[in-house]
């Protein structure tokens, strides 16, 4: 999965990663399952889908590099953004 990410919210990450180092794994099942409802979410899908345009310059976070990713917006699908990536311009 490829999330948009938004500036503004910039959280400390290694305090979470801590946390989660000495939960159980139940508590992290737990976790997973609240995650996975708040990412399948349709109004903050709607909300995410109302900030974007055709062209616009994005970034987004993917899991498999793990980071941050500089896009421009082509295309909006139900679920994902169709996003051309011109490594010349960013």
């Amino acid at each position: 999965m490829i999330l948009i990410y938004r500036q503004e919210i910039d959280k400390d990450y290694s305090k979470i990663l801590a946390e989660l180092n000495n939960a159980s794994l139940f508590d992290l099942y737990r976790l997973k399952v609240a995650i996975n409802q708040q990412l399948e979410n349709p109004q903050r899908l709607s909300e995410i889908k109302k900030c974007l345009n055709p062209g616009q310059n994005i970034s987004y976070f993917d899991e498999e590099e793990n980071r941050l990713i500089d896009a421009r917006k082509w295309d909006l699908r139900k679920k994902d953004i169709l996003a051309s990536i011109d490594k010349a311009n960013f």
